[in-house]
């Protein structure tokens, strides 16, 4: 797999492009996907979460499944639960 990304400042999101290999049968294939990611407030997320019909909604930092990846750090992602 190899990734590449960036920032688009006049969309306001980030992206990045995936190309993974997987080998079938003795040969190469070569997938691409691009992943968009917007970063939204916490409150934000709550909000439509709500509007949808979502209740007892819970986060938390995702930083215990990130363990040992010194780019993530306290914070700079979260989790969040809901139920209908």
């Amino acid at each position: 797999m190899a990734m590449r990304g960036g920032y688009d400042e006049h969309r306001d999101k980030g992206w990045t492009d995936v190309d993974w290999f997987i080998r079938r049968k003795g040969r190469w294939r070569r997938f691409r996907e691009r992943v968009e990611q917007v970063a939204w407030a916490g409150s934000e997320i709550v909000e439509a979460l709500r509007t949808a019909g979502f209740h007892h909604i819970h986060s938390t930092d995702a930083i215990a499944f990130f363990r040992g990846n010194p780019r993530i750090r306290p914070g700079y992602r979260t989790f969040y639960m809901a139920q209908r």
